[in-house]
């Protein structure tokens, strides 16, 4: 390395190489000599020896498992070696081995890298200047690594200590004294947190004033990087951005004070965060840092940082497109808010909302409709952040008791809020009950949690009322589906003698509504109020199934018994639901009724395609399954539903069916150890071949629900029962059903890829002669299957054992297949490092053939393109020599070139294409009659002769030709020599239409001017037809309206 020049830089590069590797297993003393022989490598300018240097550093400095002396003045030795923006490769080096090296010095000497971080971010922030989007990348990645690293929870809390001192009245020293006293005690345990030393400590300075200058620094560079001059890297600094504040929150406590503190710290930052929101490829990015802003801050102080102007309050709705409202912040929130305060929408947002909508009534009574509808969207944009202040609050058990009777009658009364404040109910309620059940919540916020519960319980009895009778009433079924919700919600907090009580009154009503005698309607013999009625409270009895005991659970049941019969079919189904529910939530009830619940289920069978009904039976279905013992009986009554559910148009249905084959399949297999799984495997699968024996679409769900099983439980099944699937596929071939035999061709599938080889050698002959059948082209959709069967069958058994059995096309594709395999397998052998295989392909391929290998236009080599001049020698070891590798060759690049350059060119670059027909470019010394005319006008390449009687048909234009001048002459009586015409879509509309082809008299010929462009044919046929239509010449009429 002392050697090296700019001119002998091999040994060196080699060298680099294996320091790279070996240098953080050398001693302490040998590497200290080698990094002063390594730091004067850069010095020579030589880029690539400056990007090995760098790589040789940051291994050294990821070696290191404890603290080494040779990384601070490493460190400092590297601050003064920064590459220059252009030298990219440079500079990605260089920011790697700093990462490294401060990554090490956050490890082993906390103080000292914070202390060394403000010089390192004055030298990466101006580096996003760079056009170069690697560079800001790796400068961004570098930055988020080191700031979490340096900024943890033990220097916020010591910047936080530092900044509320900062912010102390003045005039009080005795006290400010006394909190310095308290404040140095913790940032000694602070230092003890993060393992310093007294060497690390300035004697200046204090540790919360050292906390405090990394922060703020920090900031002041990200401030610099959201400048104007910078906005091409705004999308990387808004990422060292996000991980700044994000450092900050998992520092503080979030407590009122520290988010008053941080809040002063943060406020130009936001402000100037907030500004790039405009920028529409940078939203995203914004809205992250301002959401973890938001959360260290506060609602409160963020909107007073970033205000919102309100029209009609704030200034006039005239002004409203001049002004700058930040306005946007409102769906902002109502995407990002959380653990917020409820006092705050309450006591601020919620008057404000009122104040609009009272505005709006005001402009709608003026008459402007406009600006009426634009108030009152920016009510309801408030009342959207509604849902997200209830993730979390913090003051719930202030606020929320004085809020409950405004949201109640907002339930009732306003429609369009009813969705929203619904939706936040269930966010508050849900969200503090997860937080009770969380594994990672402490014991204090499972606490407030518990205290914030109890709170809303307390207004369940002004709300369930309510929210009852609400849901009785004729609501659009969105807002129903919000109040069922709701209620489960609080059911699931109140207390279980008021469930009971609710539970109950709504027994009885039902119960009521079920025995009454009303006037029956004319169409469903029921009273329409009454019916509906029954539905309303049937979906009600449903909330109530998880939270009863056992007792009420089969008052339930004794309720809807009935309803499970009706006639009505809505009614039928909602019963079922419930049915469903109290299956699922007490299955003890379940397994003690279980012969009731068949019953059931035999006697409630649809009448008619109805999805969602067919869904709640095979949920009932699967659940009896699950809770029983397998028999035959259970099967032949339960299992043909399933089966025919498996190719439902309703993808629900048939997931449910599958999964309870599945499930069926899994059970019967259980016990496969002991001798009697395989027996009841058989069984189950038997049960399901009887389905065979039915109409054809019920034999084609049946070999489909056998092909997954097959699929899916082929290591279980016994051989004699594979051979029996394999003969009944045999005899299903001859079916007549094309779906039958669909379906057939599918489980072949499936067998021949499970089945044993000895067992398909057997049946190989029968088989093979019933599949040629469907390979001939005439059956396209089944001949595909065929072939992909019959080469699984010659991979299995080989292709000598069915050859005989197979039609000559047949065997002839067979045999093709299997060598173009062969020939794969063999390239593939020997080009393994080749991206593709170079395959041959036959000329008389079948164009359908399935197993045919796509031919690759794949280059047959490389070429080198040699200079322009002998003389000129190509260096190989240069960077620029990729520069003469090419993949086509060159020799055809001159052909190509001459075949283009067929025309000669102008000055400007523009063709020259001289006409044949012009006098200077015939031949001279010709007669007449030899003369040679070329049709170029129909692009034929056949010369004509031309005689003194042309061809009608050839149209040369010498009649256009002036003689003694240039240019064209249009004779009299003649059409013009060339026309430009422009597509008018006017000219299609039915006034139009009937002069429209006038001007093409001049340039086309047409029925109509057979013989002149002026001929009047088209006055003369108008003329005829209306005499036609009179009863005139001919006394016909005629439709035909100026066609030419």
């Amino acid at each position: 390395m002392k050697s090296c020049k700019q001119d002998n830089t091999h040994g060196t590069l080699y060298i680099l190489e294996l320091l790279k590797k070996v240098m953080g297993i050398l001693t302490i003393p040998i590497q200290k000599k080698l990094c002063e022989g390594i730091l004067r490598l850069p010095s020579l300018g030589i880029s690539f020896l400056t990007v090995l240097t760098f790589n040789v550093l940051a291994s050294l400095f990821d070696s290191y498992s404890s603290y080494s002396p040779l990384v601070i003045p490493l460190v400092n030795a590297l601050l003064e070696l920064q590459p220059h923006q252009v030298e990219t490769e440079s500079l990605n080096s260089y920011t790697r081995a700093m990462a490294s090296g401060y990554i090490h010095l956050s490890n082993f000497k906390h103080a000292t890298c914070m202390k060394k971080l403000p010089q390192l971010l004055e030298q990466l922030i101006p580096t996003f200047q760079s056009n170069s989007k690697s560079v800001n990348a790796n400068t961004a990645q570098c930055l988020q690594t080191l700031i979490p690293t340096v900024l943890t929870k033990a220097v916020i809390q010591g910047a936080f200590i530092s900044l509320s001192q900062d912010t102390s009245k003045p005039g009080k020293k005795d006290e400010e004294k006394k909190e310095n006293k308290k404040a140095e005690g913790k940032s000694l345990e602070l230092e003890e947190e993060i393992g310093k030393t007294e060497n690390d400590k300035d004697s200046g300075d204090s540790w919360e004033e050292k906390s405090t200058q990394v922060v703020v620094k920090v900031m002041q560079c990200l401030l610099v990087g959201l400048g104007y001059t910078y906005q091409n890297s705004w999308e990387f600094v808004l990422m060292v951005s996000f991980t700044f504040v994000k450092a900050i929150s998992d520092g503080s406590n979030q407590t009122e004070e520290e988010r008053c503190v941080f809040s002063n710290l943060l406020q130009e930052f936001t402000v100037n965060v907030t500004s790039l929101n405009a920028q529409n490829h940078l939203v995203e990015s914004v809205q992250k840092v301002l959401y973890v802003v938001l959360k260290i801050i506060g609602i409160q102080k963020f909107l007073s940082i970033i205000p919102l102007l309100w029209p009609s309050i704030d200034y006039s709705m005239t002004e409203m497109s001049t002004k700058s409202n930040n306005l946007w912040i409102l769906q902002f929130l109502s995407k990002y808010l959380e653990n917020s305060q409820l006092n705050y929408f309450y006591t601020v947002l919620y008057p404000i909302s009122t104040k609009l909508e009272e505005n709006s009534k005001k402009t709608k009574a003026e008459g402007k409709s406009i600006e009426a509808k634009t108030l009152s969207n920016f009510s309801l944009q408030i009342w959207k952040t509604f849902p997200r202040f209830c993730i979390l609050p913090t003051d719930t058990p202030n606020v929320f008791p004085k809020m409950a009777p405004l949201l109640r009658n907002f339930l009732i009364q306003r429609m369009k809020l009813r969705v929203l404040v619904a939706s936040g109910l269930q966010n508050l309620i849900k969200k503090y009950k997860n937080l009770l059940t969380s594994l990672e919540s402490s014991e204090e916020q499972k606490n407030m949690a518990k205290e914030s519960l109890q709170v809303v319980s307390d207004t369940c009895k002004n709300f369930l009322p309510a929210l009852f009778q609400l849901y009785m009433t004729n609501i659009p079924a969105t807002d129903r589906t919000q109040i069922y919700q709701v209620v489960d919600c609080f059911l699931g907090i109140t207390d279980k003698k008021m469930v009971k009580d609710y539970f109950n009154t709504t027994a009885i009503k039902l119960v009521h509504a079920t025995t009454s005698k009303e006037t029956p309607a004319l169409d469903s013999g029921e009273n329409d109020k009454t019916l509906e009625d029954k539905k309303n409270l049937t979906d009600l009895l449903s909330v109530f199934v998880p939270y009863l005991e056992m007792t009420d659970t089969e008052l339930m049941f004794r309720t809807i018994h009935p309803l499970m019969f009706s006639k009505e079919a809505l009614l039928k189904k909602k019963a079922l639901k419930v049915f469903h529910k109290i299956c699922d939530c007490h299955r003890e009830l379940l397994r003690s009724n279980m012969q009731n619940t068949i019953e059931i289920l035999e006697k409630t069978m649809p009448t008619e395609k109805n999805a969602s009904f067919k869904i709640v039976r095979l949920k009932i279905i699967r659940l009896v399954l699950q809770e029983t013992e397998i028999s035959v009986e259970l099967l032949q009554q339960l299992l043909p539903e399933v089966i025919l559910s498996t190719r439902e148009i309703n993808s629900k249905a048939r997931n449910i069916s599958m999964l309870t084959l599945f499930e069926l399949g899994d059970k019967c297999v259980a016990d496969t150890d002991t001798g009697s799984g395989k027996s009841r495997l058989k069984i189950f699968l038997d049960v399901i071949s009887a389905g065979l024996a039915l109409d054809p679409h019920f034999v084609a769900t049946t070999l489909q629900s056998l092909s997954y099983l097959v699929n899916k439980l082929h290591k279980h099944i016994t051989q004699p029962h594979f051979e029996e699937l394999l003969e009944t596929c045999i005899l299903l071939f001859s079916h007549a059903s094309q779906e039958v035999v669909g379906a057939t061709l599918e489980l072949t599938r499936v067998l021949t890829s499970s089945v044993p080889s000895a067992i398909l050698s057997k049946k190989a002959e029968p088989l093979v002669t019933k599949l040629c059948v469907y390979s001939n082209e005439r059956k396209n959709k089944l001949r595909l299957k065929v072939r992909v069967i019959l080469d699984i069958i010659s991979k299995s058994i080989g292709l000598d054992k069915i050859m005989a059995h197979l039609p000559p096309p047949l065997a002839k594709h067979m045999r093709k297949s299997i060598q173009k395999q062969k020939k794969g397998k063999q390239l593939k052998k020997s080009n393994k490092d080749s991206e593709g295989d170079d395959m041959e392909e036959d000329g008389d391929d079948d164009e359908d053939d399935l197993f045919q290998i796509p031919k690759k236009n794949l280059g047959n080599g490389t070429w080198v393109r040699e200079g322009k001049s002998d003389s000129e020698v190509i260096d190989f070891l240069a960077s620029s020599s990729l520069q003469h590798v090419v993949s086509s060759d060159p020799s055809l690049w001159k052909r190509k070139r001459d075949l283009e350059m067929e025309f000669d060119k102008s000055s400007d670059g523009k063709f020259i294409i001289e006409d044949p027909m012009e006098e200077e470019n015939l031949p001279k010394k010709r007669k007449k009659e030899d003369r040679l005319v070329t049709n170029d006008m129909i692009g034929l390449s056949k010369k004509v002769q031309a005689t003194s009687a042309l061809p009608s048909n050839v149209e040369t234009g010498e009649r256009y030709k002036k003689k003694g001048v240039a240019g064209d002459v249009k004779g009299k009586s003649k059409f013009e020599p060339f026309a430009y015409i422009p597509l008018d879509p006017k000219q299609l509309n039915k006034r139009s239409r009937q002069t429209a082809h006038k001007r093409y008299q001049d340039v086309v010929k047409t029925k109509a001017n057979k013989h002149h462009p002026t001929s009047g044919g088209i006055k003369k046929r108008t003329a005829r037809a209306a005499a036609a239509r009179k009863g005139g010449k001919g006394g016909k009429e005629t439709k035909r309206r100026g066609k030419t």
